[in-house]
């Protein structure tokens, strides 16, 4: 709470509004000046002694004393019993508009203290609405009261209020801060406003731009809404920027690459981050396939014969690129490797073929027709005996 106990100055200022309110009873001024003088030499607990002797029944009496009360309460560290006094004071409505209204502010704040959070919020919202009439309280008070609704909300997990009040502050002046903006985003966040999030980050980063947090935020959210060619931007500019790319993000940077079809930079990424570390068969045909589609086939075969040879699942991809490119004797070494099947046979026949080795060829599209007879192994049959025949 914001607001601590003024000392003489504020027993002047009440006396002083009666020349155009009402009056305090003699009495009663009289022990309130007592309790200033006793708060004024740190005698706060025999101050409210005094205030809590007062008995009256005049409207604008009680609302004084409570609130002065109020403020002692808060002081000596009795919270509760400052939000009673407080209360008592705005419901006598004994007050001048100026002072209703900061005794207003100073029970909203003590309710929000002390986790009334509903309570609070209504508060706070009876101060914005009398203010609307009155036009006393200053601007940038206007704007922390926004901020408290906002905070309150926050709290409560009722999101879209807060982002409500967060607007509301910024639409009256309220300066861009990292603690503002940061309940509006985590609001945004929660009902999944991904555009309206990104737009916030964006701020954020502008005003935090050595901080990781925005960076990632910014990145993940261009990714939210699919917008891949900025999420790629974004993460080469993280990088510019002296940040250190985790595993997870080289992935995703590759994969962003790929989308981008630069195929060949996706490679290049996954080459480096597979040094870097005991790489699994799985990150080695990653690798090889983003070789693959930038045409690098040198690199794609160096990188299918890891992955294979750590998991004999990536061994087909490997045979079929070496058949592409014409290491028919490497095709034949891993089809030996291979369980015999339909496909391997006429893999083999093919691979012999290459090779000019015919009866080889013959031999295994005999056995691919014994496997399973089809067209291809019929027609493949009929070519090479009469190929043979010639030959001889």
């Amino acid at each position: 709470m914001k607001y601590l106990l003024p000392t003489l100055a504020l027993f002047i200022s009440l006396i002083a509004s009666t020349a155009h309110a009402q009056e305090l009873s003699r009495n009663v001024a009289t022990r309130l000046y007592k309790a200033y003088e006793l708060q004024s030499n740190d005698h706060n607990v025999k101050a409210i002694k005094v205030l809590e002797s007062i008995s009256t029944s005049r409207v604008y009496d009680t609302s004084v004393v409570q609130r002065m009360l109020g403020i002692l309460y808060w002081q000596e560290k009795q919270p509760h019993k400052a939000e009673a006094a407080l209360s008592k004071a705005i419901t006598s409505n004994g007050l001048p508009v100026e002072q209703h209204l900061e005794t207003l502010r100073m029970l909203a704040d003590v309710q929000l203290s002390n986790g009334h959070t509903r309570q609070a919020i209504k508060t706070y919202h009876e101060i914005i609405a009398q203010n609307n009439t009155h036009k006393i309280i200053a601007p940038n008070a206007i704007q922390q009261v926004w901020l408290r609704i906002a905070q309150g909300n926050y709290h409560l997990e009722q999101w879209q209020p807060v982002i409500t009040a967060v607007n509301h502050y910024f639409a009256i002046g309220g300066a861009q801060q990292v603690s503002v903006l940061s309940l509006r985003l985590g609001a945004e966040l929660s009902l999944t406003q991904w555009r309206s999030a990104l737009k916030t980050t964006l701020a954020l980063r502008g005003l935090e731009p050595k901080s990781d947090r925005w960076w990632v935020q910014t990145i993940n959210l261009y990714l939210r809404v699919e917008d891949y060619p900025q999420a790629l931007a974004a993460t080469k500019q993280y990088q510019r920027a002296g940040f250190q790319l985790t595993e997870a993000q080289y992935r995703m940077l590759a994969q962003l690459y790929s989308k981008q079809k630069v195929p060949l930079k996706a490679a290049e990424v996954f080459h480096d981050l597979n040094k870097s570390k005991a790489t699994p068969a799985k990150d080695f045909a990653i690798e090889a396939q983003y070789w693959q589609q930038a045409r690098e086939w040198t690199e794609s075969l160096e990188a299918w014969a890891k992955a294979s040879s750590q998991d004999p699942q990536y061994r087909w991809p490997y045979i079929q690129l070496l058949m592409r490119n014409k290491q028919y004797q490497t095709a034949l070494a891993q089809l030996k490797k291979q369980k015999t099947s339909l496909r391997t046979e006429l893999t083999s026949v093919e691979a012999y073929y290459r090779l000019g080795d015919i009866a080889k060829a013959l031999n295994h599209a005999q056995k691919a027709n014994q496997i399973d007879s089809t067209p291809s192994t019929i027609n493949w049959i009929k070519y090479l005996t009469e190929l043979k025949a010639s030959q001889s």
